[in-house]
């Protein structure tokens, strides 16, 4: 067997999988399909296998290491929800993970309840560990034992001392009430957890002027292209990760992003310049599966590769900025509102639940800002 064996992510009818794809060969695909619990995707045109520690063990003692090659994001998946190599730094600060077997069967019921409930992978993999953690701290306790004090004494002698986000304080939070409040159905006053108060920072903006130099300065076309469509589609990083060549209608000039944040879809209008960058991206790179691929065919590609991309181009611009890639996201709802675009256009094309969120675009809207008259203005100075 002379042929490379690419293990890539998959996500299959809500399960997290291994996706084993090949170039063809009868012999290959005969050897593959005998493995036990391997099947075939018409959907997704290639092998997978429930995604496992040990299914993944035995794909390497099936397969010659020198043929054998994975996605370099494989072990950061976020379907590996319990299984995953790498933990989260954050998760694992101070803390020795210590689960009884008790502990470890409550948190893998958590782990089907949220799975039935349909939240997202990442929901699902940041609940987990965070719940790991949490109960670790209290791994002399049984479950049944830990009461409202000690969920408080959690968030002040491990979250605040340990200086931790507001953010990761909330998500703790939030992971402890749906294990504690919802699961086990504990009957515990929910407003007595403590909650850090919500900070009120407004989103950084790139002035058009400066996207539009960054976008002209990039010479390598699949770089050009991966930020032209987070700025002209206005598009989270995963989305445009997960972005798929088939994604892409250019008969209707519509772009499908599926079961993005919240387990929405929307579909999205495709500006012409952008269609015509990807035609000349395509032809030079000819993608199979994802628009954006990785080094290997069918690889997604790296979320930190994209971030270096966006830190490299922006400061050939602006030496001194403070921006991030999700700033180019921020940019294109803003540079809309200042076009005139409806607000609940806006809404509907960020994917965004509620429209208090869009809404914080007005406050950093310059022409909103431009019509505001100081009452200094009636002076004579």
């Amino acid at each position: 067997m002379n042929s490379v064996i690419v293990l890539r992510n998959l996500t299959h009818r809500e399960v997290a999988c291994i996706a084993i794809t090949f170039p063809y060969e009868v012999s290959l695909k005969t050897m593959i399909s005998a493995i036990k619990d391997v099947k075939w995707s018409q959907t997704n045109r290639c092998f997978y296998i429930p995604y496992s520690i040990n299914n993944y063990k035995m794909l390497l003692y099936q397969f010659d290491q020198k043929h054998l090659k994975y996605d370099s994001r494989f072990f950061i998946h976020p379907s590996r929800i319990i299984f995953s190599a790498k933990k989260d730094k954050a998760t694992t600060k101070g803390i020795k993970k210590n689960l009884n077997a008790d502990k470890m069967a409550q948190i893998h019921s958590f782990k089907k309840w949220l799975i039935q409930n349909r939240y997202s992978e990442n929901t699902i993999r940041t609940y987990i560990s965070m719940m790991e953690t949490f109960l670790s701290f209290y791994s002399e306790k049984e479950i049944i034992a830990i009461n409202l004090d000690d969920i408080n004494k959690f968030n002040y002698d491990y979250i605040i001392k340990e200086g931790f986000s507001v953010s990761f304080q909330n998500q703790m939070v939030n992971a402890i009430k749906l294990f504690f409040f919802k699961m086990l159905d504990v009957e515990y006053d929910i407003e007595k957890v403590e909650r850090p108060r919500k900070s009120a920072a407004l989103p950084k903006i790139i002035p058009k002027e400066d996207i539009r130099k960054m976008l002209e300065s990039i010479k390598n076309i699949k770089h050009k292209t991966a930020l032209s469509l987070i700025y002209g589609l206005g598009l989270r990083r995963g989305e445009l990760l997960n972005l798929r060549v088939v994604d892409i209608d250019s008969k209707r000039m519509l772009v499908y992003i599926l079961n993005a944040k919240g387990k929405k879809d929307r579909t999205l209008p495709l500006p012409v310049k952008l269609l015509n960058l990807i035609r000349r991206y395509y032809s030079q790179y000819k993608p199979n599966y994802y628009l954006i691929e990785g080094p290997l065919e069918g690889q997604q590609y790296s979320a930190s590769s994209l971030q270096n991309i966006f830190k490299q181009s922006i400061k050939q611009i602006n030496k001194n900025h403070t921006f991030t890639l999700h700033c180019l996201r921020h940019s294109y709802a803003t540079h809309l509102l200042e076009a005139g675009t409806d607000l609940r256009y806006i809404q509907e094309l960020l994917g965004h639940k509620s429209s208090k969120t869009t809404e914080i675009y007005t406050y950093v809207s310059i022409n909103s800002l431009k019509n505001i008259k100081s009452p200094l203005d009636d002076f004579e100075i």
